[in-house]
């Protein structure tokens, strides 16, 4: 069974990222600019759409974004993904030129569970107060926003896990607001449209 991998975020990186992060906070907490998803025309194929959406391009990721196929998690009765791992990134925007990574993705991207695997959504603690949410593109679930360790603000208590029971098999899609929304938020820069390739899936299945 392939092992999920959480990356770690180093002292040079944190320096790098450093210098901007209050920006990147400060915009990261996207708003919808319309109260309905607004797909660009993209049904990611109505299969089981999962490269379509995973890889979709992104502004500020380099692609492919999703390289590293599907995790094998099945036969566990829970499994962890990690929220705001490190990942690389390209942002042309001033002030942002130097940053090379930041804690902007979901980490595995894909796995694959049995039917009734309990999924918990991780925040992991790191320097860089970036908010993360995990939002189900059906709607079936919403974490909303927490920071590193899983608070409610930066430094506040930490929140009760956020976890979700797959009883039936399928594809779940799923994303974080705005750095990986299927709709146009606010982010950085203005109107932005996906701006880190920050999604997920979790495919259920009982072969």
């Amino acid at each position: 069974m392939q092992q999920s991998k959480f990356p770690t975020i180093s002292r040079r990186n944190v320096l790098k990222t450093a210098g901007a992060f209050s920006l990147l906070t400060t915009v990261g907490v996207g708003t919808a600019l319309a109260d309905k998803p607004e797909r660009k025309g993209n049904n990611f194929g109505n299969g089981n759409g999962i490269g379509a959406f995973l890889n979709e391009k992104a502004l500020y990721k380099p692609s492919p974004i999703w390289a590293d196929g599907v995790v094998d998690m099945t036969e566990q009765d829970t499994v962890e993904v990690l929220s705001g791992a490190i990942t690389n990134v390209e942002i042309p925007i001033e002030g942002f030129e130097e940053m090379e990574v930041a804690p902007v993705a979901f980490n595995p991207m894909a796995i694959k569970v049995t039917p009734g695997t309990t999924v918990t959504w991780v925040w992991p603690e790191y320097p860089i107060p970036i908010p993360h949410d995990v939002v189900s593109l059906d709607g079936l679930f919403n974490s909303g926003y927490r920071y590193p360790g899983g608070t409610a603000s930066p430094g506040g208590p930490v929140l009760p896990d956020f976890s979700h029971i797959f009883d039936e098999p399928g594809n779940y899609l799923y994303y974080c607001t705005p750095h990986g929304a299927p709709r146009k938020v606010n982010g950085i820069g203005g109107e932005v449209y996906n701006e880190f390739g920050m999604r997920g899936a979790v495919i259920v299945t009982d072969e």
